[in-house]
Formats: C-alpha cells, sequence, structure tokens
C-alpha cells in the first residue's frame, strides 16, 4: 500500500512496499504542482492536491477489490494516457476484470536464483545449470558440511507455483462458474514433488516462508550457495555483508529443458482509483506521472523492477547493465509487440457488398414503410456507389436522388468535431478549459468549470447527466437560456462517467467559434464546407427549410403508414444535431476522413488533427452485444474488432423524422453514410451494418433490421411511465374544484408554469415554456392528472401531481428538477 500525501506537508514521502525492498520517493509540493524524486535521483511533474485519492495495491488484490465494487474502471486512461496496449500481457492482467481495465501495473519483479559465485567455483561449477536436471546435480554438488546447497523454506508459495505451472498444472480451475483447488492433480503434485527435491538440498525451514526468517539475512551469512528471489534483494545481501560485494550471480530459474527457462511468479503492486475517490482527475495526473518511462526506467534501475511497458523493457535493459542486479527484462519473446492489424477486405469482396446495396435498400424500405433513403459508398478514395430511393415527401411525387437535402441529426457530431480539428492550431487546443470563453456557461461546481475542456464535452465526460438541456429545447426554450441552466444540472464524477449530451458538445463549439469571432456556421462553412466543395451542407435549420430538393421528415402512423406531421428544428443545438446534407456532399466527407484531411490533393484538415478525434476518450459501454467495449472519442463511436481494427461510426436520430448513420474503416479505406427521412426505425444503421458485414463475410451474418429495430424500440419504452395514465384505476378518488390547483408555480430550471381552467370551465390546462405550450390534464386519481408530452423527447403520458402548494411532472423529474412551487 502507498501512502499518497500527508494534508499540509510541504514535502511528501509516497513509501513503496513491495516485499522486495523499501526504497522512497520525495513529491515535494510547489506552486504550479509537485515534483516525484526516485530513490536514484530522477524526477517527474505532476499536479495533484493532497489527499489525492489514489493508492496501490499487491496486483493479486484487484479483482476481490473489483468484486466488492470499490474499484474505479481506468481502461479509457490507459489507452489514451499511459500506453496500455504496450504493457507487459503478464503485467497488465492481473488488473483486468471481465475486460475493463482497474489495476495500473506500477512495479513488478521476477524471481531469479541469486548465487554465490565463490562457492559455485569451489564446487567446481563453471557454469549455472540450464535445466532441472543439471540444477539438481550442482545443488547436492554444493550441499556439503555446514554449506546449503540452496536455503528454500518449505512454505515459499511464489517458487511453489512456478514449478507447478512448468508441469502444466494449476493452482485453482474454473468449473462451472465456481473456482475449484487443483494441487491434487497429478500435474500439480509432480512440481511439489520436484519442489520437495529441492529443498532436502539445504536447511530451510518445512513450516516457514521466504521471510521467517527473512531469506536474504540467510544467505548473507556466506553458507548459501543458492536463494530464489526477485532480483532487488541482492542489494539487501550486500548490505547485511558487504564482503559479498561483487561476488553474487545470477540465472533464470532452469526449466524442464535447456530451450526453456522455468516458470516464475511475477509479484508487485498496481496501482487504483478509489470508485468513491472525490479527487479523480487530480489521481489519474498522479498515476501518469508514476507510470511514465521515465520513472519506469529509473525504477527497473535503482530496485531491479520489471518495466511496465514494452518500450520502457528496452530502456531498462541498458539501465541496469552496469548494476548490481541482473537485468529483469523479460525475454525478447514476452515483449515483442503484436504486428498491427492489417487490411482484410479485398476489392471484390467490397464489390460484392455493393452490388448487394439495392436489394438490402428495397427489402429494408418495404419491410419498414420508411418512405426516402440516400446512400453513398466511398473505398480507396472512389465513391463506389451514390443513389436515392422513395420519396421526399409521402402524397407527392418528387424522388429522392443524392443531392437530396436530409436533417443528419446526431451523425451533426462528427462532421462537427472535424471542424474543430481544422479550426484549432493543434490538437493539443482540445484540452485547454473553456473557462470565460463563452458567456453565461457554466456548470455545478466551478472547479470543473474552470477545467472542463472541449474534449470533455466533446467526449460526453463532463459530468452532466444525460441528453442534459433537451426537455428545455422541447419546451421552446432557445440556446443561450439552454446553456445558461445548465449550471443547475447535478453532475456525475468529472472524467469518470459518460452521458450523452447535446447541449454540452454544443457549449463546447459555440465557445470555440466565439474565441475565432465568427457564428458556428461560418467557422464550419469557412473550415470544411466550402474547402470541401460540400455546397448543400448547412447548420442552420433555414438552409434545409428553404433547400428546393429537400426530404421532409416524416413519422408512423398507427395504421403502419408515414405522414410528414413534424418539423424539427435544431438550431438551438446545431453543432450536435443542426448539420443538413446530402448524399453527394457527404461522400466528400468521407474521403476527406478516409484520406486524414486531403481532398482532390489538397489539404482540407491537418491530419493530426482528425487523428486527435479518433482517440478513445471514455468509456460509453464496458460491453457491447459482440462482448467488446465501446468507446466514445471526440464526435465519433469508437470501437476495435477482433482484427485490431478501427471502426468508426455514429447514428443520427430525430423521433420527429430523421435517421441517419455513418460507419468507417480506417485501414480498409471504406466507408458508407446512410441518410433516411423517417423516424429511427433501424433502417439506417441496417443498412450499414449489411454492408460491412458483406464484405467480410460474403453475406450477412444475421437479420441486421431485426436487430437495429428491436433496439429502437426497446429504447423508445424505456422512456415510458410504467403507469397506465389513460385508465384511472377502479376506485379512483375525485380531483378537488379547479381552484385548489390553478395558478402560478415557479421553478428555476424549466421556468414559470401556470395552471388555469379550460375554456368553459371544464377541465384545466398547463402552460410551460416561452411560448406558453398548451396542455390539457385528464384527471387519473384524488390531485394526479396527465398530459400527452410532446416534442423530440416525447413519452407517452406523464403523471402531474399536486401536493403542499407545488406541482410535480414525472417526465421533467429525472434529474430531481421537475417540481414548481407555487408563487
Amino acid at each position: 500500500m502507498c501512502t499518497a500525501c500527508t494534508a499540509g506537508s510541504a514535502v511528501v514521502t509516497v513509501v513503496l512496499r513491495g516485499g522486495f525492498q523499501q526504497g522512497y520517493c520525495q513529491v515535494t509540493r510547489t506552486a504550479s504542482g509537485a515534483v516525484l524524486r526516485a530513490p536514484g535521483g530522477a524526477t517527474g511533474s505532476v499536479t495533484f492536491p493532497c489527499r489525492t485519492a489514489r493508492k496501490s495495491v499487491g496486483n493479486t488484490q484487484v479483482a476481490q477489490y473489483v468484486e466488492t465494487g470499490g474499484l474505479s474502471e481506468l481502461t479509457l486512461e490507459g489507452l489514451r494516457e499511459w500506453g496500455s496496449k504496450d504493457w507487459l500481457r503478464g503485467l497488465s492482467e492481473p488488473g483486468s476484470v471481465n475486460g475493463a481495465q482497474y489495476g495500473v501495473p506500477w512495479y513488478a519483479a521476477n524471481r531469479v536464483v541469486i548465487y554465490n559465485k565463490e562457492l559455485f567455483a569451489g564446487a567446481g561449477i563453471k557454469t549455472p545449470p540450464k535445466t532441472r536436471q543439471e540444477w539438481i546435480a550442482d545443488t547436492q554438488k554444493l550441499d556439503k558440511g555446514e554449506q546449503q546447497g540452496i536455503y528454500l523454506p518449505g512454505q515459499n508459495w511464489y517458487v511453489l507455483a512456478g514449478f507447478v505451472w512448468d508441469e502444466g498444472g494449476e493452482l485453482a480451475v474454473e468449473t462451472g462458474g465456481q473456482w475449484v483447488g487443483a494441487l491434487d492433480d497429478e500435474k500439480a503434485l509432480a512440481g511439489m514433488d520436484f519442489y520437495k527435491q529441492l529443498q532436502a538440498l539445504g536447511d530451510g525451514p518445512k513450516g516457514a516462508d521466504e521471510e521467517t526468517p527473512p531469506q536474504s539475512e540467510v544467505f548473507a551469512r556466506g553458507q548459501v550457495a543458492q536463494i530464489i528471489a526477485p532480483p532487488g534483494q541482492a542489494a539487501q545481501i550486500e548490505a547485511a555483508n558487504p564482503a559479498l560485494k561483487g561476488k553474487l550471480g545470477f540465472f533464470p530459474i532452469p526449466g524442464k529443458t535447456a530451450e526453456k527457462a522455468g516458470a516464475v511468479f511475477t509479484g508487485g503492486s498496481d496501482l487504483i482509483i478509489p470508485e468513491k475517490s472525490k479527487q479523480r482527475a487530480h489521481a489519474v495526473d498522479l498515476i501518469t506521472a508514476l507510470v511514465s518511462e521515465k520513472w519506469q526506467t529509473e525504477l527497473a534501475r535503482t530496485m531491479s523492477y520489471v518495466p511496465t511497458a514494452v518500450p520502457t523493457a528496452a530502456t531498462a535493459t541498458a539501465a541496469t547493465a552496469t548494476g548490481t542486479a541482473a537485468p529483469p527484462v523479460p525475454a525478447p519473446a514476452d515483449v515483442t509487440p503484436p504486428p498491427p492489424p492489417k487490411p482484410r477486405l479485398t476489392d471484390p469482396a467490397v464489390t460484392a457488398a455493393v452490388a448487394r446495396l439495392d436489394a438490402t435498400i428495397a427489402d429494408g424500405m418495404r419491410r419498414t414503410g420508411v418512405p426516402g433513403l440516400s446512400v453513398a459508398v466511398v473505398h480507396h478514395d472512389k465513391v463506389v456507389y451514390l443513389k436515392g430511393f422513395g420519396l421526399r415527401r409521402t402524397g407527392e411525387a418528387a424522388k429522392v436522388g443524392p443531392d437530396t437535402v436530409f436533417q443528419l441529426a446526431s451523425v451533426s457530431k462528427p462532421v462537427s468535431s472535424t471542424v474543430i480539428a481544422g479550426a484549432l492550431a493543434s490538437p493539443g487546443a482540445w484540452d485547454e478549459p473553456l473557462a470565460g470563453r463563452l458567456p453565461g456557461f457554466a456548470l455545478k461546481d466551478p472547479w470543473v468549470t474552470a477545467h472542463v475542456t472541449a474534449a470533455d464535452l466533446f467526449s460526453h465526460r463532463s459530468g452532466l447527466p444525460d441528453h442534459a438541456g433537451d426537455l428545455l429545447e422541447d419546451l421552446g426554450y432557445q440556446q443561450p437560456y439552454i446553456l445558461d441552466h445548465l449550471r443547475l444540472e447535478p453532475l456525475t464524477p468529472f472524467r469518470a462517467s459518460y452521458a450523452y449530451t447535446n447541449f454540452g458538445l454544443t457549449a463546447a463549439a459555440e465557445a470555440i467559434a466565439r474565441a475565432h469571432g465568427v457564428s458556428w456556421q461560418k467557422l464550419s462553412a469557412d473550415t470544411l464546407f466550402r474547402p470541401a466543395g460540400m455546397t448543400r451542407t448547412s447548420t442552420e435549420f433555414a438552409a434545409y427549410a428553404h433547400a428546393p430538393d429537400r426530404a421532409y421528415g416524416h413519422v408512423r402512423n398507427r395504421d403502419g403508414t408515414w405522414s410528414a406531421r413534424y418539423v424539427r428544428d435544431a438550431d438551438a443545438q446545431a453543432p450536435a444535431g443542426g448539420v443538413s446534407s446530402t448524399a453527394r456532399d457527404m461522400s466528400r466527407w468521407l474521403r476527406l476522413q478516409l484520406a486524414d484531411g486531403m481532398l482532390d490533393g489538397r489539404r482540407i484538415i491537418p491530419a493530426e488533427g482528425l487523428d486527435r478525434t479518433r482517440v478513445p476518450e471514455i468509456v460509453a459501454q464496458t460491453r457491447t452485444p459482440s462482448g467488446t467495449p465501446q468507446f466514445y472519442g471526440l464526435g465519433w463511436n469508437i470501437s476495435y474488432d477482433d482484427a485490431g481494427r478501427l471502426r468508426l461510426s455514429h447514428t443520427g436520430a430525430f423521433a420527429l423524422g430523421a435517421n441517419s448513420n455513418v460507419t468507417l474503416l480506417p485501414l480498409e479505406q471504406l466507408g458508407i453514410v446512410v441518410l433516411t427521412n423517417g423516424a429511427p426505425a433501424g433502417l439506417a444503421d441496417a443498412v450499414a451494418l449489411d454492408f460491412f458485414d458483406t464484405a467480410e463475410h460474403g453475406a450477412p451474418t444475421t437479420d441486421w433490421l431485426a436487430l437495429t429495430a428491436s433496439l429502437y424500440a426497446k429504447a423508445d419504452d424505456a422512456g415510458r411511465s410504467g403507469t397506465d395514465y389513460a385508465h384511472p384505476p377502479a376506485g379512483a378518488k375525485p380531483a378537488r374544484a379547479n381552484s385548489a390547483y390553478t395558478g402560478t408555480y415557479a421553478n428555476p430550471y424549466y421556468g414559470p408554469l401556470t395552471v388555469a381552467a379550460a375554456p368553459g370551465g371544464k377541465g384545466l390546462v398547463l402552460s410551460l415554456g416561452p411560448a406558453h405550450q398548451r396542455f390539457p390534464l385528464t384527471h387519473y386519481d384524488g390531485d394526479t392528472f396527465s398530459f400527452v408530452t410532446t416534442g423530440e423527447n416525447a413519452v407517452g403520458r406523464t403523471g402531474v401531481t399536486f401536493a403542499d402548494g407545488k406541482v410535480h411532472i414525472a417526465y421533467l423529474d429525472e434529474n430531481h428538477m421537475g417540481t414548481f412551487t407555487r408563487r
């Protein structure tokens, strides 16, 4: 366990208690942060407050803490900031549970044989043994008189584990979801037999372990030829008996054959962050310093620890070459990184998938009834498919074509992150705090307000709750009011929790546009749309509404037909959901994305800027239906398939009449965009999924439309009330007189609410929002009424309860802000 800091102190001591040797590193606090000083004098800087909640635990203890819910997941930070893809597998796996990383490998040590060179020479042994048979024979020569061939206590489980593994045995096995001891297995018993042979060639007590007494002290007396220990114990031996300095040697634990060394138990500590930490961001900063290559190299040089990562291991070899301990670097086979993923899709496979699109789209439109659709496919910088299908509006003859303008909904997000990638001076500018750049914008926690960045808001990790501000938009509030009132939303842990927020992303984009002295539309047009030749693309609703060739939004009627009943004006959240475009324009954007910012021989967006948008920033789903995690980057859903290939995607969905999908496999230089003019029915996503599935396997492996349609239906049902407000219960109590409910009620977030008698005095009408949207109330039971919700986030009927001079609206209360107080 490590003590991170002492409150109020100027110098903080971090004590490393790894069981191998004690060392100390000082953390000196300064005005700008803190400086870490390693035992050998190396330093590194990190900013963190005292009481930073960061600890270390034995690497075998991580799983039990995860089981009790005590640890914060660190998968995303590992990928993004700590280079977890380069960690040695044997060190990272103990900190991983069900594919998620909770423990960060900090330091570890392999066990080796430390031997006395003089005693070996006296026995005529010129070279260390390479096989078990040679080892036993040499140890028998060394075990004579007062001299012990080896000091091996009878209870050294770390050593025994290696012998068991060498025989193919296990300490325990998982059976039916439970772990069962396996030491009575024939292979495990063979490992124990070898342990007994070796242990008998010395005077190690059978009932004690390596610390009772400490084996380094026994060895230091000069009458023990060998011990099995982490190499760092050599320093302890020399400290106890300086006469042994220069007389110690090391060799790997011999295996059954000379070609392969024996298995070893690698012990060490992992850095963890408690789930309830109130200083998680600072703890992440501290871990970032402690796992840096410079710090890891110093630990390896000074304390003979195994470096955490592959690149560090190479550095550490040189660092330890002149030390007293043998280099603890694993064998080259253990540290060779896997080869990078390679393209797997052939041109004929992509051609076949393209050829199937017409039939896939026709079948999907028939099954769903979606009126219109437009698709573009890009492969190796060529538009290999560009078509429109169906009608722009039901009841009219106008057809959808490649130049028909559709609303993109949330496919606007990766388009907007492309704009910002081109507008910022460098990728690092994503991480600059936005404080003060957007008047009226703040979050509930002042510290978060001062530190939140565009990257935090674009990746939905600011702590704002899911879809914060969307209900204000439904009630008719404009962007300034919505952004100003985000300060009232409760926050979850900053940079530790994912929640999809249109208006958080919008705030970041608007702040950057303001910093450039222009509107969001002008920044988008100047940076991306005009240079890329996207002539029919805009972030403004007016451009879509006045486009002569536009697709109208449709919703499904109860009889299964579709009609254009609503108009979705998304200007308030333009960067997040307000872009409109065509399949042809989006094909140019796909080409730009797949060519890392180049288009028609011109650099439009810096490649490094686009790269930053594709880096995972937060875990969006710990486990997807395919069993792998999904991340969110900067405006992109990010995942990696079984072949290690990066997949970028995003879906757009307006319940009032639009559904879109964009999916890219950059390594394959392949992308598709699907635009539809119907409320989410799964068609846009199914077309994209079917296309890539066919390209990969020659034919779809599942009915993607059935799957995506069921997911949308499930999401739609999830928001609806469990109470059937349309049918009052038997024995429902009557309502009181209208005067008991009428009046004006106040709410700091949603604004004033008015309840008035309906015309003619029959019933009540509730009014909400700046335009006083009217909702007729239907009596349910006693003082409880209901009304039918409307807008993009409508959830059917919702309950309205009057009590003690207050009115509570159920669907506005997800974040406990749905209560209004009578004035």
